[in-house]
């Protein structure tokens, strides 16, 4: 079911700790929901979404420290705070431009991504949303080990002499660029139902 909207949010998602940078600028309907926005950040990086994940953001009228979850996580120590994805709308946190949220990725890779919101523009026409506009780099292989095994790694791809050169480049299946990204290349997964794309519904 498509739906109905009249407005986008443009976001900038950056991979931290990783220099030169790794970033994806996507808009998204703005009545999507957390959720919706999970998927937008894993389907234009090109992470699987094999791990979980959460948000974490400052709420705009209290400024409280809330954690945004599947439900499904198993939540630190101490944390109370806990909030639904999948009720939780874009919306109601991103107010102004400049806002910003951290999207953890893997806990066991730990892979954080800082959501900027730039602005809320209006939806073009009838097009398919969420879109991917612009972007840098090619996102790390899965379960590489986090920010140091994607170094190592590169550093053993670049180096045929390298004692894990072969190794690395059997298990991922070839040559690896880290420079390689084509915003026209992304296809979102529909959040409702992820094994489906939103693109085989137009």
């Amino acid at each position: 079911m498509r739906r109905v909207f009249s407005t986008v949010y443009q976001f900038k998602i950056e991979l931290l700790e990783i220099k030169p940078s790794i970033w994806r600028r996507v808009q998204i309907a703005s009545t999507s929901s957390f959720r919706d926005l999970h998927y937008a950040i894993v389907d234009s990086f090109g992470w699987e979404d094999y791990h979980l994940h959460d948000f974490l953001i400052r709420d705009p009228y209290s400024g409280e420290e809330k954690l945004i979850t599947d439900m499904t996580n198993e939540l630190p120590e101490g944390q109370v705070v806990c909030y639904d994805e999948r009720k939780e709308k874009i919306r109601w946190h991103f107010r102004k431009p400049g806002r910003t949220a951290l999207h953890e990725y893997d806990f066991g890779d730990d892979w954080h991504h800082r959501v900027v919101f730039e602005e809320e523009l209006p939806r073009e026409g009838e097009g398919m949303y969420p879109r991917c506009i612009d972007g840098r780099r090619h996102c790390p292989p899965e379960d590489i080990g986090g920010v140091g095994g994607y170094a190592e790694f590169l550093r053993a791809m670049a180096n045929p002499r390298h004692k894990e050169h072969t190794s690395y480049k059997e298990w991922w299946g070839g040559p690896f660029d880290p420079e390689e990204f084509d915003p026209a290349k992304v296809r979102f997964r529909d959040p409702v139902y992820p094994e489906r794309f939103i693109d085989d519904y137009w």
